[in-house]
């Protein structure tokens, strides 16, 4: 209504409107809201009541319906005009409308009204060409709403495909740095350690688990054709085991924390590396601390402290986003190191004698972890610290 009186722009059930009056106006050779004065003001003032004039009793009751609702006075109320041009009434009566109208109207007048029928053709066929207009106009925005989506997606699995591809160049570049440090810095304290990264053997099979049975919680991502990346989609405790049992043999496994800081300040990494009894069941959501976890779960974590059966020990340096951190278990002799960017730190385990697996363990939205490496060594780490500290692990099996 406001379209009419106030002179605003126009829409589509403004248009809808008018073509309700042309038809009114075929109908009865008078406009829907003419007052008894035929002043404009009186017009105007009826429009704004919606006041409408009624039909005459020889008009179908299917054409009345049409008409006053495409007359209502609230444009949410009024029909599509896709919908007014498959009415049957509508389809009758533009091909009846001549025979109709001279039909019911006073001979006298007859001219004067198919002069009136004339324009209002004319009308008629403008308003049509409106709708067909508007609806081009939807569909073009349609079709650029699409395209727009498929470029958004093409552009996120770019950016996924260049992420893999940066974490597959940071796994070769540690690895070449591995290999020049150990050809670059041989002593005889780190001599057998030395020797294990000039010959250790890549394990390129061993892959994260998935245990999230609901599909929301956590995504694996793929480098080198394996799970080796995992990223926390909600705010929720979980721990993500590697799939392999290790029963025997010499290990090393290194990860990179990342969105897992503390506070502003970033004091440490809210997340944790350890080892789980292979034959114990872990869940989702899971936290290594809680009970019955604690009893078969080691973790090291990002605060410096290592957590096992309830009790913690500290002891070790901090680890942040970034930093390389390493776990390696002589499950030959039952022990496993901790090392934060290979610097040996001092809480080490003994007493390891069932099969274990890896795991990380993290909580925050967003955090995620990298496995960078996961190796077989021939020989373990024979540096010492004058300030280690001993966990020792169950004994019973």
């Amino acid at each position: 209504m406001k379209s009419f009186c106030c002179r605003s722009s126009t829409t589509e059930q403004s248009d809808i409107f008018a073509f309700g009056c042309v038809i009114f106006e075929l109908l009865t050779g008078q406009h829907p809201f003419q007052g008894k004065s035929k002043q404009e003001h009186e017009m105007i003032e009826n429009i704004k009541n919606g006041k409408v004039a009624q039909l005459p009793d020889w008009v179908s009751q299917g054409m009345k319906e049409i008409v006053m609702t495409m007359l209502s006075k609230k444009s949410e109320d009024r029909p599509k005009a896709s919908v007014i041009l498959e009415q049957d009434t509508i389809k009758m009566y533009l091909r009846s409308r001549n025979m109709n109208t001279r039909s019911n109207i006073p001979n006298n007048q007859t001219n004067q009204q198919e002069q009136h029928l004339h324009t209002i053709e004319q009308q008629k066929r403008e308003i049509e060409q409106r709708l067909r207009t508007f609806e081009s106009r939807i569909q073009i925005v349609e079709n650029e709403k699409r395209q727009s989506e498929e470029r958004a997606r093409l552009a996120e699995e770019k950016v996924r495909s260049k992420e893999e591809d940066i974490q597959r160049l940071q796994i070769i570049i540690v690895q070449l740095q591995s290999s020049h440090n150990s050809t670059s810095h041989i002593n005889t304290t780190h001599s057998a350690h030395d020797l294990s990264q000039r010959t250790a053997f890549e394990d390129t099979t061993t892959e994260l688990e998935n245990l999230d049975t609901i599909g929301n919680r956590l995504h694996l991502v793929q480098i080198g054709g394996i799970n080796r990346k995992a990223i926390i989609l909600k705010s929720i405790s979980i721990v993500i085991p590697l799939d392999k049992v290790i029963s025997d043999g010499i290990w090393r496994l290194s990860v990179r924390f990342d969105g897992c800081n503390s506070g502003q300040s970033n004091q440490y990494a809210n997340g944790c590396i350890g080892i789980s009894k292979a034959d114990n069941t872990i869940s989702c959501p899971c936290f290594p601390g809680s009970q019955p976890y604690t009893q078969y779960m080691l973790d090291f974590h990002g605060n410096g402290t290592s957590f096992y059966k309830g009790n913690k020990t500290e002891g070790n340096a901090k680890f942040v986003d970034g930093q390389l951190v390493t776990l390696e278990l002589d499950k030959d002799k039952g022990n496993m190191r901790f090392f934060i960017d290979d610097k040996l730190q001092p809480i080490y385990v003994r007493g390891i004698i069932q099969p274990v697996k890896f795991y990380c363990f993290m909580y925050k939205e967003n955090s995620s972890f990298t496995v960078i490496s996961l190796k077989k060594l021939p020989s373990a780490t024979t540096e010492t610290l004058a300030n280690e500290k001993v966990v020792q692990w169950q004994t019973q099996s």
